[in-house]
């Protein structure tokens, strides 16, 4: 699932999380650079590691001296800082208390009305906090990561499946019913080429491309959903196949063609033709 959400002073991109790649080695600096987007930033949270801690033991002569030179340095604070001193009202804050706070103070002595009032708005005050929070999902959380684009009012960021095309294009430049150009077409299958390369570089492909994950930002179209995306081995005749599969079927569903030849029949001896050809022919994405 790839959602968009608009703040005030940026655009939130919230993706699921794919458990079997390391997002950061795909959406990092370097991505974002490579494609020339300035101002992004990924949020999310990394899976941590489990460590165990080695107990060494220790002899009695270590201790003994560990606990001796423990007293130097108390005594040489003390001669620094003075002795501790008791708390004070200046010293201490009315600490704010929670609602685990408040049950435990309910075996102890009652206090005065003043008390028993502040602990019922702290109650009330929890209760709405979580009822406000609990259906917001477009917090992240630990099986979803965020990608942050400065707002701009100049490139707003669009769904590709939401863009909508001029009417005032000229009829005869149109290769499908929803308004793309071969201009049009071209940009966005040089952006979306450039981006399977990189993967590929990184041992990576799309499993699939869809048109809700694709996004203009910037001026440039580009693909996220880290959950399409799989390790790939440029040696696997099947990797090569589902990777080239992935592109064409984007390429159909992005010109509203019945098959990729009726698209090839009206972009005839051009760059992106021989490009298409080169990737349903023989697998290969290599842009002239």
């Amino acid at each position: 699932m790839v959602k968009l959400v608009t703040n005030q002073n940026s655009y939130r991109i919230i993706m699921d999380k794919n458990m079997n790649v390391k997002i950061r080695d795909v959406y990092n600096r370097i991505f974002f650079s490579t494609l020339g987007l300035d101002g992004i930033r990924i949020y999310g949270k990394d899976p941590i590691p489990d460590i165990t801690d080695d107990i060494i033991e220790l002899s009695e002569s270590e201790s003994e001296s560990e606990s001796e030179s423990e007293s130097e340095n108390e005594e040489q604070f003390i001669r620094t800082f003075g002795n501790e001193r008791p708390t004070s009202g200046y010293s201490e804050l009315p600490l704010y208390k929670n609602s685990e706070q408040i049950n435990s103070d309910d075996g102890e002595e009652e206090g005065d009305g003043d008390e028993e009032d502040e602990g019922m708005y702290n109650f009330l005050g929890d209760y709405v906090t979580k009822y406000l929070n609990k259906d917001d999902e477009s917090k992240p959380n630990e099986n979803t990561f965020e990608v942050h684009i400065p707002l701009d009012i100049k490139s707003p960021v669009i769904s590709l499946e939401n863009i909508t095309i001029l009417n005032d294009t000229n009829s005869l430049l149109l290769i499908s019913q929803n308004g793309i150009t071969y201009k049009i077409l071209n940009r966005i299958v040089q952006d979306i080429y450039q981006q399977i390369i990189y993967l590929s570089d990184l041992g990576y492909f799309y499993t699939s491309i869809e048109l809700t994950s694709v996004f203009l930002i910037q001026n440039k179209y580009v693909i996220f959903d880290s959950t399409v995306v799989s390790k790939f081995d440029d040696k696997n005749t099947q990797d090569l196949t589902e990777r080239k599969t992935a592109f064409i079927d984007f390429i159909i569903r992005l010109t509203e063609s019945d098959n990729i030849e009726n698209l090839l029949e009206k972009i005839q001896y051009t760059d992106i033709f021989y490009f298409i050809k080169r990737v349903q022919n023989d697998s290969v994405f290599v842009m002239i």
